[in-house]
């Protein structure tokens, strides 16, 4: 019985400089040996070339399947056990489940009343933060390209250094302020249950922290080019961004920039928190709603939402880069060996290198389907290096565009 071996797939720009091999009839065989393996379509798993152990004589081609149209190597093997997730397939990706709790809440006598509330907060959430897009795209230098595709991971950034000078603590001010407003309004529980879920986070605590990779919604916008794409010379890599966060506790946030909308988040949930324990704390003091966990319970659940809103808060001036971000917790028992440092205007900035919580079992390492390079480089010889580089990391499946942005170089 013949070996069936998969075909590495080639997305139709790398195709298009190889020499094409299309059979105009219905079966998807289009070479017949006299003895040794079949290869089958590494898409769809249709035979193309049966009895033959190697293609000598048709090393640069590329060879079209009739059953799914996708264009194969037929000289490299899949080394995965799944087909590649393409440009073309995205649609059969499952749609994420978006995680906004960072852990189980504490068990107390009011669990359902608890997780009712829980479910129609991550409701309100999820609303806000809108449905995630097919791709994103993180736009990069020609080092930051060959690092990423040659290892297989992204450098998640310690959030304490990104370009925002106010990231992190604008949200936490505007929970104070919000807290402060509504304190003297408030029960005595309830004054107790603000005090414990606010003011415990800082950009500056070394124990535990947020590590954040950056992307943008548009694959081809100037702004972008300019402040992270090398001043146009540079490269927007663009991902399946439903794998994100597929395994591990990686999160997945969209910016918000709008102070109205980030106020009206932050009164919503203080105020239908509170409002919950005033009615099961009524008559009981902060001793006894300690003593069965059902105010660390609710201080827990109040504290999870106001700091992802720490986490997704953005100045309103950075608006233009639609950025949504890959989040990445940080323990310093947990992975301080595992912590680099790069440098940046003399500042070392600690990072954490990550697959971003994407299956790699059966999958390359990073989810890549696009690479657009910039405006203002050459376009056949980038063309060229990218396809190489991208085949010798078995990303020969990724397709390869051009910036149509007017930039001179």
């Amino acid at each position: 019985m013949n070996k069936v071996r998969h075909l590495a797939i080639l997305s139709n720009s790398i195709a298009e400089h190889r020499g094409k091999l299309h059979y105009d009839g219905p079966e998807t065989t289009v070479i017949r040996g006299a003895g040794g393996d079949d290869w089958a379509c590494g898409q769809c798993e249709a035979i193309l070339v049966t009895g033959s152990d190697n293609l000598p004589m048709l090393m640069n081609a590329a060879v079209r399947c009739n059953s799914c149209g996708s264009y194969n190597d037929l000289t490299k093997v899949w080394p995965f056990n799944q087909p590649p997730i393409t440009a073309g397939n995205l649609g059969k990706l499952p749609e994420p489940v978006e995680n906004f709790s960072a852990s189980p809440l504490l068990v107390c006598p009011y669990d359902n009343q608890l997780n009712e509330l829980g479910r129609a907060l991550l409701a309100e959430r999820a609303k806000s933060q809108g449905r995630r897009p097919e791709k994103l795209y993180h736009y990069t230098s020609s080092a930051g390209l060959h690092g990423i595709v040659s290892t297989g991971r992204l450098w998640a950034s310690d959030v304490a250094y990104l370009n925002d000078s106010t990231e992190f603590e604008l949200a936490v001010r505007l929970i104070n302020e919000i807290v402060a407003e509504a304190v003297p309004n408030s029960s005595n529980v309830c004054k107790e249950l603000l005090r414990r879920a606010t003011g415990s986070e800082s950009v500056l605590d070394r124990s535990h922290g947020y590590y954040v990779v950056c992307f943008c919604g548009n694959s081809d916008l100037l702004s972008q080019w300019r402040a992270y794409g090398a001043g146009g010379g540079g490269y927007a890599i663009g991902f399946a961004a439903h794998q994100f966060g597929v395994v591990g506790n990686v999160v997945v946030r969209r910016a918000i920039y709008d102070p109205l909308v980030q106020r009206r988040l932050v009164t919503s949930v203080v105020e239908t928190v509170c409002n919950l324990l005033d009615e099961i704390a009524s008559g009981k003091t902060v001793a006894e709603l300690d003593s069965t966990k059902t105010l660390p319970a609710f201080s827990q659940l109040l504290g999870s939402h106001l700091l992802d809103f720490c986490l997704a808060f953005k100045h309103r001036a950075f608006s233009e880069e639609q950025e949504w971000r890959a989040i990445v917790p940080f323990f310093r028992h947990a992975n301080l060996a595992e912590t680099k440092f790069r440098d940046s205007r003399g500042t070392l900035i600690p990072y954490l290198e990550s697959n971003l919580g994407s299956t790699t079992e059966h999958l390359p390492k990073l989810p890549i389907i696009e690479v657009i390079y910039g405006p203002t480089l050459h376009s056949q010889l980038t063309k060229k290096s990218l396809e190489l580089l991208l085949e010798r990391h078995d990303f020969g499946h990724v397709e390869i565009l051009g910036s149509e942005a007017p930039l001179r170089a």
